[in-house]
């Protein structure tokens, strides 16, 4: 499954206008300091995430949350052994998860389609395969169809209570919809479940939406101490980058989009916030010229946007 957090914006909206209510949404209920947020708080355990001894990135639990960090498409041969196995549902799934893998990595959709074909040819062969339907749901909120996620994931659960990426695609789904609570008591059970990069980018989003982004950014510098494909590594050091955007330290939000460069040569998203950091210095040529690479790599309406800005 896609273990991350999807971006937050929903269908109809603008990716920037639906993330900024959200997060205003959020943001106030916690300064307010109402009933309802000191619940929130104290539900949302993200305040005190920390390794568990009992849940080690060795178990077999994170290895199903780890799986795109453990399969090559090209190392196992996964396309060679499909094909020569019509009945062969595990190879299916793993190879429909890859395909998830390769589409972040590439932003081309059609990796996304390949990735549906093969889990829904899983679910024919086994129907109670709930890594199958997590990888389902994982596509369901990546589509913006928020309501089929959480019916999915929720059909995982029936079939592997502990099934911790289905928490998350779980959690994912409740944050866009809107519904806090019932998103943090998912990421707080998917973190127990399987601590790493994957649960604590939720915890970090979870204190993010609290306005807590000091907080937010320590969970995902603890995530980060788990063993990560470089991509995911990337992916965390620009999400720092972007919290410490937000919080106006330029300097430092720098120095995590060139880790994330430096750990993934040419990715768009960190090439995309040293971008904004041009822009905020008024260096708008350099801003224009990085943000041209990454349409032409990645031609997704949020850095359109900022080029035409």
């Amino acid at each position: 499954q896609a273990a991350r957090p999807s971006p937050s914006h929903a269908s109809g909206a603008s990716p920037a206008s639906t993330a900024s209510s959200n997060r205003d949404r959020a943001t106030s209920q916690a300064a307010a300091g109402t009933g309802d947020d000191r619940n929130r708080r104290r539900r949302c355990r993200v305040g005190s995430a920390k390794r568990s001894a009992g849940h080690d990135a060795d178990t077999h639990r994170a290895e199903v949350v780890l799986v795109h960090e453990l399969v090559g498409i090209d190392g196992l041969g996964l396309e060679r052994r499909v094909a020569a196995a019509p009945a062969d549902a595990q190879g299916r799934i793993l190879l429909g998860l890859a395909y998830q893998q390769r589409a972040r990595e590439t932003g081309d959709p059609d990796f996304f389609m390949r990735s549906e074909r093969m889990l829904l040819q899983a679910r024919t062969l086994a129907p109670r395969e709930p890594v199958a339907l997590t990888g389902l749901a994982a596509l369901a909120s990546t589509r913006h169809r928020f309501e089929t996620a959480i019916g999915l994931s929720r059909k995982a659960l029936a079939y592997d209570p502990e099934n911790a990426v289905a928490f998350g695609v779980l959690g994912d789904s409740f944050i866009e919809l809107g519904r806090y609570d019932e998103a943090f008591e998912a990421y707080d059970r998917m973190a127990e479940l399987a601590p790493g990069l994957s649960s604590y980018a939720r915890v970090a989003h979870a204190r993010e939406l609290l306005g807590r982004p000091g907080e937010a950014i320590e969970a995902i510098e603890l995530g980060l101490d788990y063993q990560t494909l470089s991509e995911h590594s990337a992916w965390g050091f620009v999400q720092i980058g972007n919290l410490e955007l937000g919080r106006g330290r330029l300097e430092v939000a720098g120095r995590f989009f060139r880790r994330a460069l430096a750990r993934y040569p040419g990715y768009v998203h960190a090439l995309g916030g040293l971008a904004e950091i041009d822009r905020a210095r008024g260096n708008y040529e350099r801003a224009i010229e990085r943000l041209k690479v990454v349409v032409e790599r990645l031609p997704v309406p949020e850095y359109a946007t900022r080029l035409g800005d």
